[in-house]
This record gives structure tokens, C-alpha cells and sequence, in this order.
């Protein structure tokens, strides 16, 4: 059963690649291949995304001095996912939304170090051929958020 299911899999990546092929987009090497298909057995996932845009906004509440952000999620120039107010400070926005993008498999997840820690969304990002944009504003008000 799982050797049908698999080579089911395997031909429905062939024939997206032969369409990627056609459309005159690159094939995906076989390390990005890897990565995409790892853990995958019984669907195809959606394909990767060419642009991942992540627009946030940053507010700090002046008596205490925490931090909190909204962020919007684009991916190729839609708009899939909106956060809504967060606590968390610098690009913790950024980590957010991509940990969002994992659990909703429009990325495969990050490996973990055996710290504990994860790759940086950036360079995720970048192994995967995929054009990372972010863009954040500081409100000087909550209700900006």
C-alpha cells in the first residue's frame, strides 16, 4: 500500500515538473526536492511560493516597555493571513509569520539545531529559492496597530 501511494506521489511530481518545464520555470534540484518531499507520503503539497511578502507593525506600550506587532502574510502578491496583535520585539513578526506559512504547509518547516533554535526564516528562505520581502513601521499608538 505504501509503495502505490508513494509512486503515485512520485508521478504526480514528475508530470508538475514536466508543466514547470513547459511554462519555462526552472526544476527544482534534488535537494530542494528533498526538502520539499520530506515527511510526505500520502499528498502532493501545494507548490512552492515564488514571493513571500510580510508586512508588519510595531507598537511599545511606554509604561511598561513591552512590545507588541500585527503582521500581514502575502504570498505571491495575496494576501493569505493577517496576525493579530502579538507580543514579541524586533523580527519576531518576521518568525510568526513563517512559523504560520510551515503549520499551513505553504513552506516545508525549518530543521532544528540541536540547541534547540531553528534556521532563520531569512535563510530558510533563501535555500528555498524563495524571494523573502519584509517591511515593518513602528505606530506611535495601539489603535494604529
Amino acid at each position: 500500500m505504501a509503495d502505490t501511494i508513494n509512486s503515485l506521489y512520485y508521478k504526480a511530481l514528475k508530470a508538475a515538473a514536466k508543466r514547470r518545464v513547459s511554462k519555462g520555470e526552472p526544476r527544482l534540484s534534488r535537494i530542494e526536492r528533498e526538502k520539499f518531499v520530506k515527511g510526505v507520503k500520502t499528498r502532493v503539497r501545494r507548490k512552492l511560493p515564488r514571493k513571500v511578502l510580510v508586512r508588519g507593525r510595531r507598537w511599545r506600550q511606554h509604561t511598561y516597555g513591552n512590545t507588541y506587532f500585527t503582521a500581514e502574510i502575502f504570498v505571491n502578491d495575496k494576501l493569505v493571513h493577517k496576525i493579530s496583535r502579538e507580543y514579541g520585539y524586533g523580527d519576531h513578526y518576521l518568525d510568526v509569520a513563517w512559523e504560520w506559512l510551515e503549520k499551513n504547509k505553504y513552506v516545508p518547516s525549518r530543521e532544528t539545531y540541536p540547541s534547540g533554535g531553528k534556521q532563520a526564516a531569512w535563510r530558510h528562505a533563501q535555500d528555498l529559492g524563495i524571494k523573502l520581502e519584509r517591511d515593518v513601521i513602528d505606530v506611535p499608538r495601539k489603535r494604529d496597530l
